[in-house]
């Protein structure tokens, strides 16, 4: 027989950014935080830039422009380093209805454990990378100044770090180790690339890709 008593207490563990375990480096850190579902997209200040902070919010408005909110004329910032931590991640935007008009500007942060399978997307504009496909609006929309550190993606067309498809322009962003990079249809087997699976010709100079670099760490 035996006594159960509640004592009100909670715990929770935690980990620091470099600490690892059979989970990953962020345990703690639960799986809902990468779906939108517990996150929300913060108000815009005054000028109209957006800055994100943390993982829930960045998941937010990924599945905010998966929804159909292209952020036309926007500016979205990270204000903060954000470690994503291997959790299954959902690209920012299709093609379509499903595209970012906006600008997203990294700031100089730092984006940790990018995590994406996206083989069971066999369309036509199939892509996978932080964003999935995104395409120009009046040449105003860009990626810019982001670093991304340890990336696993397996797609089904287009890979890339930054973005799979991109008919925008991307510039001052940095790829680095560990990162793997794959696809799964043969035909589309060039299409995958560190910074961008695939560019599409035809648009410059608004669809180039600017200072951006892969390096070894």
């Amino acid at each position: 027989e035996y006594l159960y008593v509640n004592l009100g207490i909670n715990l929770q563990a935690t980990q620091k950014m470099h600490e690892s375990d059979s989970f990953g480096p962020d345990y703690d850190g639960l799986a809902s935080d990468w779906d939108g579902s517990t996150g929300k997209v913060p108000e815009a200040d005054e000028d109209g830039v957006i800055t994100i902070t943390t993982g829930a919010e960045l998941a937010a408005f990924a599945a905010d422009v998966n929804r159909g909110n292209s952020y036309s004329g926007k500016t979205v910032k990270l204000g903060a380093d954000i470690d994503l931590g291997n959790q299954p991640w959902t690209p920012i935007g299709q093609t379509g209805p499903t595209t970012f008009a906006g600008t997203f500007d990294g700031n100089g942060k730092t984006l940790y454990n990018l995590n994406i399978d996206n083989t069971a997307n066999t369309s036509e504009h199939g892509a996978a990378g932080l964003f999935g496909w995104i395409e120009q609006h009046s040449g105003s929309n860009s990626i810019k100044n982001l670093t991304i550190n340890g990336v696993t993606i397996n797609s089904h067309r287009y890979s890339g770090a930054v973005a799979g498809y991109a008919d925008v322009k991307i510039e001052n962003s940095t790829l680095n180790a560990p990162y793997s990079l794959t696809t799964a249809d043969n035909q589309a087997s060039l299409r995958c690339a560190g910074i961008v699976g695939q560019v599409k010709t035809g648009t410059a100079p608004f669809n180039s890709v600017v200072n951006c670099h892969t390096t070894e760490k």
